[in-house]
């Protein structure tokens, strides 16, 4: 079950661009030192993206997106929907079919994954807490880069966009927990927005390369929003699409609450499964 929300975190990224924080992973183009700081790039990139700081300075905000994993004789389509509460409170849920399947619930430096179909719920601990923190901490309306990562290197690159010659400026952030490759940030130079994403992670001893390439921007209201991506996931290819974003929605009481799962519906409802 990990390894299914961690492949739908890394799928939610380019939603999470809208403060412009995402992480992408090297590429053989000759490298430039880069002429302006990272603190100069994250300005330009909050201008261009969250010019009122309507984003940055929102209390909650709730998003959804589709994804459509594609196979040579099929496609499956899930909704991945994030929710978040400051100071710290984030649920993110895969939907299939209206149904929740599988979530990550996080809150007061905690994180559960959560297993709908079958009521179970694993806290997570350790290296795994701290990698998921990181994570959804992209999500976080104000967090900056030096704010997430230990050390920073930045350059400028050039690299193929659909044929094209792009110079990008190439952000490797390295946030020093164990077994942990950098995330690295492609952005525009010219426009100053987050361009592709590739990140390299180890799941069940497999050797993972996730690259996401972002087609299309949309403004959601002052916000503009990556909407459209395209992405590959070691052997699955997906289409990621925006579908709804909200700042600052009000959220029940006990919206970031661990669910407590009846073992009797539980039962009932996989027995309804079984005779599917």
């Amino acid at each position: 079950m990990m390894r299914s929300i961690m492949r739908r975190l890394s799928g939610l990224l380019p939603v999470f661009a809208a403060v412009g924080l995402l992480p992408v992973l090297g590429c053989a183009a000759p490298e430039l030192p880069s002429d302006i700081s990272l603190d100069t790039l994250e300005d330009r990139m909050a201008q261009v993206m969250d010019p009122q700081r309507e984003y940055r300075n929102a209390h909650s905000y709730i998003q959804r997106q589709n994804i459509e994993e594609k196979t040579l004789f099929s496609s499956k389509l899930n909704v991945v929907e994030v929710r978040f509460q400051r100071p710290d409170r984030f649920k993110v849920t895969v939907y299939d079919e209206n149904e929740p399947q599988s979530g990550i619930l996080s809150r007061d430096g905690h994180a559960w994954s959560i297993d709908y179909r079958n009521g179970i719920i694993t806290e997570l601990v350790g290296n795994e807490l701290a990698k998921t923190q990181v994570m959804l901490a992209l999500g976080h309306p104000d967090n900056d880069y030096d704010k997430l990562f230990r050390k920073i290197d930045m350059s400028i690159v050039t690299i193929d966009d659909d044929g094209k010659d792009l110079e990008c400026y190439k952000l490797v952030c390295s946030s020093g927990l164990p077994g942990s490759n950098p995330f690295i940030i492609y952005v525009n130079r010219a426009l100053a927005l987050p361009k592709r994403i590739e990140l390299e992670f180890e799941l069940d001893g497999r050797k993972i390369r996730y690259v996401n390439n972002i087609v299309e921007y949309q403004n959601f209201g002052g916000v503009r929003v990556p909407t459209l991506s395209r992405i590959t996931d070691g052997d699955r290819e997906y289409t990621s699409r925006v579908v709804g974003y909200l700042l600052n929605p009000k959220f029940r009481d006990n919206e970031f609450q661990v669910p407590d799962f009846d073992p009797v519906l539980m039962e009932m409802k996989r027995q309804r499964l079984k005779r599917r």
